[in-house]
């Protein structure tokens, strides 16, 4: 028998992932991706949570240059408060965690950096697995 506590855990670290994980997020023409510069990019998908379907939104930060890119969460790896950018990085406004402008902490309570997220580039189209970490551990633990 499971007891209120255990079923607020449980039922928290569920994950918001996209259904369908062999599909990756289309994020749009590569080339289109301004460069050089933090681009706040909302991404949206459905999710199956145990009984229904429902559409969920989330925020990442792209960075391109020339052909590398890289992709960061907006969520916190402290204690999942949404993250902006700010003095040159980025800052939780939460806990005051500060990462600079690669995603790593400089100062806080963060355990770990900001958590980036594979991505592939398919007939000049940019796509992104979206997955959600753990929070609040120093190693990058996929949840679900």
């Amino acid at each position: 028998m499971m007891t209120a506590p255990t079923i607020f855990y449980w039922w928290r670290d569920q994950p918001n992932r996209p259904k369908d994980i062999e599909n990756w997020i289309d994020l749009g023409k590569a080339k289109k991706i301004t460069e050089n510069e933090w681009l706040k990019r909302p991404i949206s998908f459905e999710i199956e949570d145990r009984w229904k379907t429902k559409a969920v939104q989330e925020m990442l930060y792209i960075y391109r240059e020339g052909r590398n890119v890289t992709i960061l969460s907006s969520i916190c790896p402290h204690a999942g408060c949404l993250i902006k950018t700010g003095n040159g990085g980025f800052i939780c406004p939460c806990h005051k965690s500060f990462f600079d402008d690669k995603g790593t902490v400089i100062e806080g309570p963060s355990p770990r950096p900001l958590d980036s997220m594979e991505w592939t580039v398919k007939k000049g189209r940019l796509y992104v697995k979206y997955e959600q970490y753990r929070s609040g551990i120093k190693s990058k633990e996929v949840i679900g």
